[in-house]
This record gives structure tokens, sequence and C-alpha cells, in this order.
């Protein structure tokens, strides 16, 4: 698990750790600029010549230290200042009077700007601003950005690019492009996130010393928002050797309407290929012969969509141990009686998808029994979010993870908002953001295999709400080996749901 950082929690464990912990603020920066010079360092040849190009600020003093580090060791080197130096930092005033001693070549923006261009340099530092930037940037900074994107050089951002929010990832009027960003201690939000993440290049994580850890257990922080990466794979159920079906768990899948089999035997599939003991379809007639025949491992139960369900859903929940409810379920016959039933009855973790969500956005009485209820977690795209919530998908995009964080709060559920970076949310307001998967995974049937993954996790006996971030990561990952074997074009589901078969 890796922990992603605001704005004000980058700065405030800077503040504790030279405060609290007692190291200066110079030795952070130096470490910072080396590992900067390093980075600067692979990209540069011998003959090569570096320009940084700094702000008045912290961000801007690690600048002119990667300029001093670098000169030091022969290459050739220019400082570009945007700002006022007198209203500077300290640390800013400091480096910019070692470097003069130095004799590095100091310009300010609005002279020379023929530095800014191919040819007379090979590289760029952006140090212009740090995580601390809130208000959009105009005037000779604009100019200077604009200089930068426009010089085909390649850049190196020290910490974020100047112009994206370390908070949500927005552009704050525009932004610096760079081919590598080295941040410092933790990822931020804003790297991760769009647009702000296709800013960034290159994400390079430099241990500076921070004292991260200590800062977080002090603080006795509950929530936070973090990422997954390969590691996390073993927080995946272990297999004994000792062991049958009943070991691994029983979903039920509740999916399926005329025309939409396909729904249910994507769900159903990714649930046994998940490791689920067994897998229990509850489905229309006219799914039978496809289930029959594609997946004869489930276990069918047919319903009439028009009757009450009671008779076959309350012996088909006493025996699952995890349920996933409304992938191609339709938005006719009683739908809305099968989750009512589930909501007022279940004693085990439901996976509510596609259809499911729909038919809770239209019904009052559903979501009345949805509140509160911990154990149920909902997998809505954007368009079904701005059902549940009422919001448009514009005004979902600019509050991504406040829209889940408050919509999970509000009702008490787990919400898995499925888009380029899904963010799963719990009520406690921790929020995962998920960095695997590709566009090729827009196509019809991607998300009935989430619920399905989902499921078993839940079956195998994981918790409710890493089932769900685990789900989504692999769900990710697999969609990019996915991608490596078919090509983000050409790919469909049951091209990922082959991945998922053959993956251990």
């Amino acid at each position: 698990m890796r922990r992603l950082l605001t704005a004000a929690e980058a700065k405030a464990i800077d503040r504790y750790t030279i405060d609290e912990i007692g190291i200066p603020g110079v030795v952070l920066m130096e470490r910072a600029a080396l590992a900067v010079a390093e980075q600067c360092e692979q990209m540069m040849t011998a003959d090569g010549e570096l320009l940084c190009v700094c702000g008045t600020g912290n961000n801007g003093a690690d600048g002119v230290a990667v300029a001093r580090i670098l000169s030091l060791r022969g290459y050739r080197t220019k400082l570009l200042i945007v700002g006022d130096e007198e209203r500077g930092t300290e640390e800013f005033k400091l480096q910019l009077r070692v470097a003069r001693r130095l004799r590095i070549p100091v310009c300010k923006a609005g002279e020379p700007a023929e530095y800014i261009k191919r040819g007379e340099c090979s590289l760029i530092v952006d140090a212009l601003f740090g995580v601390g930037l809130t208000r959009g940037i105009e005037g000779i900074y604009a100019n200077v950005i604009d200089q930068i994107n426009r010089s085909g050089v390649p850049v190196i951002a020290v910490d974020l690019p100047s112009g994206v929010s370390a908070d949500d990832g927005k552009v704050l009027g525009c932004a610096v492009k760079a081919d590598r960003t080295v941040t410092f201690g933790s990822e931020k939000i804003g790297m991760i996130l769009y647009p702000g993440t296709e800013y960034c290049g290159e994400r390079m994580v430099a241990e500076i010393g921070l004292a991260e850890k200590n800062y977080f257990e002090e603080q006795n922080e509950t929530a936070t928002v973090f990422t997954y990466d390969e590691d996390d794979l073993k927080r995946l159920p272990k297999r004994p050797a000792y062991s049958n079906k009943g070991t691994f768990g029983r979903v039920l899948v509740i999916a399926g309407s005329p025309n939409m089999g396909g729904a249910a035997l994507f769900a159903g599939t990714a649930a046994y290929r998940m490791g689920a003991g067994l897998v229990e379809i509850a489905t229309v007639k006219e799914n039978r012969a496809l289930l029959q025949t594609e997946l004869p491992e489930a276990v069918l139960t047919v319903y009439d969509p028009l009757t009450d369900p009671t008779d076959w859903l309350i012996p088909a929940m006493r025996r699952a141990k995890a349920i996933v409810v409304g992938p191609g379920l339709g938005m006719k016959g009683n739908g809305a009686g099968i989750l009512a039933l589930l909501l007022e009855q279940a004693v085990v973790p439901v996976v509510i998808d596609a259809d499911g969500l729909n038919l809770i956005a239209g019904d009052e009485r559903l979501k009345d029994r949805l509140k509160g209820n911990c154990q149920v977690i909902l997998t809505p795209h954007l368009g079904e979010m701005s059902r549940l919530t009422g919001k448009t998908v514009g005004e979902i995009q600019l509050e991504l993870i406040e829209t889940a964080r408050a919509y999970s709060r509000k009702m008490g559920v787990i919400c898995a908002m499925k888009d380029t970076r899904t963010v799963v949310t719990s009520p406690d307001g921790n929020v995962y953001i998920n960095t695997s998967g590709n566009a090729g995974m827009a196509t019809g049937g991607s998300g009935d295999l989430l619920a399905g993954m989902i499921g078993a996790l839940l079956a195998e006996g994981m918790e409710p709400y890493e089932s769900a971030c685990l789900g989504v990561y692999l769900h990710g990952r697999y969609g990019d080996m996915a991608k490596e074997r078919y090509g983000a074009r050409t790919m469909i589901a049951s091209d990922l749901a082959k991945i998922i078969r053959e993956t251990e």
C-alpha cells in the first residue's frame, strides 16, 4: 500500500520533521536536490547544459541547489529566476547566494528568454512552484510555462509539475508538461488523478528523510488516501492444501435478463476464476442454455422476473457467503423487489452493480434500506453515480474523490466509483485510488467481471472494503496484461476473462 498525500499533509510532514524531529531544513533540501540531480544526470549528456527555472519559494530553492550540485560535478548550468528575489524564502536566498558565489549564471524572467529553447539547453528543471499552489497561474509565470512547454526540451519537475494541484490533479490555469517528476517522501494525490498525472511523465519517489510514518502515528490518523501496487498481491486469500469447495465460499450472482445473458456469464465466470468454491447464478429462463453451455460449473436457479422472489431468494441467500446483484438485471420485472429483500435480509456482503444501481437511484424505498449497510459495495460508473447523487457527470469529474467520499459517508456504504482512475471510498473516509488498467477496458462486460471478482474475494473471507480495493486493482492489472496481448483497441471483455483464467 502506498499512501498518497494532500498538499496540507506534505507541508505538515515537512514541518514535523524539521520542528519536532529536529532534522534541519537545509539537510532535507540538500537530499532532495541530490535526488533530482541524479535524475538529471540520467537524462543529460556530458556536454549538455542544464537550465533550472526557479520560483522564489522553497521549491525554487531546491532548483537552485540542483544547479549548484551539477555545476560542481562539471556540468554547464544556468538559473532563470521568476519572481522577486527580495520576497523569497530564507532558504531560497541562502541557496541563491551560494550559487552566485560559485559564479553560476543567473538571469531573471523577462531577460534573455532565449535560454528556454532547444539548442540553448538540453534539459530544464521545473522548480517554479511546489505543492502549495492553490490559485491560477498568470502573468510572467504563465509566459515562462508556455515557453518551457513549447521549447521541445526535456523537463524534470521538482516534487510536482508547476501548475498542477497537489490535491486533485487539476491544472491551475496552465502547467508544465514534464517528462519526469521527482517527488519526495510519498506521491501526492494530484500526481495520480487526471489530468495531473498526464503532466508528470515518469513518476519517481525519492526518500529524503521525512518522518512521515512518525507523523501519522502521532496524528492517530484513521482515514487515508492510498493506492496499491504489485506488492499488494500478497493480500490475496491463501489457498490451503487441506480444503474443499466450501473453504472458498459460495457466491450468489443475480444477473441477466432476456438478451442480457452475457452479463450473468461474465460475473459468474469472474467469480469462479477469482477463486470462489461455488457459484450459483439466479437468472431468467432465457439464459439457461447459454450458461449451461459456457459455464457448466455454475449452479443455476431460474426465476420468473414477474413474480415475488421470496421463495427462491431466501434459500439462495442462506446458502451464499457473498452476493452479486445487478449485471444485466434489467429495469423491468421485479428487480426492485429482489433488491428490497436483499437489503432487508441479507446477512452476507452484497455487491450491487449496473441495473441494481439504476433501480436504487429511482426508488426512495431502496435508498432508505441501503443506508447504513456497511457490508454493501456499490460499483457505479460516472453515469450511474450521476443518477445516484443528482450531480452531473461533469460535476463529478471535477470532484471525483469528494463525490464518492461524501456518498459513502451519507449512505454508510462502500463505493467503488469506476473511471479512468477508479476511486473506492468507505463510510469512515478512506479513499483508494486505482492506478492499474487502461482504455481498452472501456468495453461492454468489463464491469460485470469486476463485480464477480469482488464477490469471490468476499466469499473467501476478505473484508468488504479491502475486497473492493483489491478487486479493482486486480481487474485493472489483468486489463493491462490483456492490453499487452490483444491491444487496447481490439480488447473485449472475453479477452480479459481469458487473462484471469491464465494468471495465478
